[in-house]
């Protein structure tokens, strides 16, 4: 059975890579890499009902990758270096209007601040009326969260600025757009860029791991051409069901 399985995912692998090819040569390829997409995106998304907040969230909510977190903060405090406040300083890169970033810091408010980043105008507008407006966040979140309107691919940091960097469908939203090779290396080699040695780069996708290995595998070698660091990839699938797989990707920059 799990030998048919395989052959199954292998197959649809094959065919979705022939799809993003064909999509390539045929200039078809979807929006989603601009930001005019994700600002009429968002600004069309409104309230169901009288307090809602109506986030989007991509794939699973936070309560799905509360284990991964918190695997996380600890392999990276391991080498945390020292701060005036020793906290964790983590990035998120293409937030939209995720509250992940928003419950993280409420389960670990006194170990880490977070810079959230998206160009989408609308989805950060949304996302400081929110932490403004729901009681579940005001006040134990707004002092350790800060949005930044940034390209993902250009991002306005200096090197070694974060301890642990992570998205969640950026890299897949970034595949489904206009140049999609140059993009999502860009994207890739700014992720590992702002992250500190020992830090870590997480990326939550549905993508499975014979397409999106091969993109990291890649990244590993223009980072090493640029200057010899020492850089790990794993994965493991974190599905919560049947139905669908979700895979977690993690980079290890540079552990000393």
């Amino acid at each position: 059975m799990q030998c048919l399985r395989l052959k199954h995912i292998l197959q649809a692998c094959k065919s979705s890579a022939r799809i993003h090819k064909q999509r390539a040569k045929s200039g078809q390829a979807s929006d989603m890499g601009m930001k005019s997409y994700w600002d009429a995106f968002y600004r069309s998304r409104r309230p169901r009902d009288l307090g809602d907040s109506n986030c989007f969230e991509w794939f699973f909510p936070y309560s799905e990758t509360k284990d991964v977190f918190q695997s996380a903060f600890a392999n990276v405090a391991e080498n945390l270096p020292g701060n005036d406040f020793n906290l964790i300083r983590i990035a998120e890169l293409g937030c939209g209007t995720s509250e992940l970033s928003m419950e993280l810091i409420q389960d670990h408010q006194s170990s880490c601040c977070i810079t959230c980043v998206d160009f989408s105008t609308a989805a950060l507008e949304h996302n400081q009326k929110n932490v403004k407006s729901n009681a579940r966040f005001h006040g134990s979140v707004a002092g350790h969260l800060a949005y930044v309107a940034a390209d993902v691919c250009h991002l306005p940091f200096s090197e070694n600025s974060f301890d642990l960097v992570f998205e969640k469908g950026t890299m897949d939203a970034l595949l489904k757009s206009e140049n999609t090779r140059p993009k999502s290396d860009q994207f890739l080699l700014e992720a590992i860029r702002v992250l500190r040695p020992g830090g870590m780069f997480l990326q939550f996708s549905d993508e499975a791991p014979e397409l999106r290995l091969d993109l990291l595998e890649r990244m590993k070698s223009h980072v090493w051409q640029r200057e010899p660091k020492h850089i790990s990839v794993s994965f493991k699938n974190i599905s919560h069901n049947d139905a669908l797989e979700y895979f977690v990707y993690t980079v290890q920059y540079g552990k000393m």
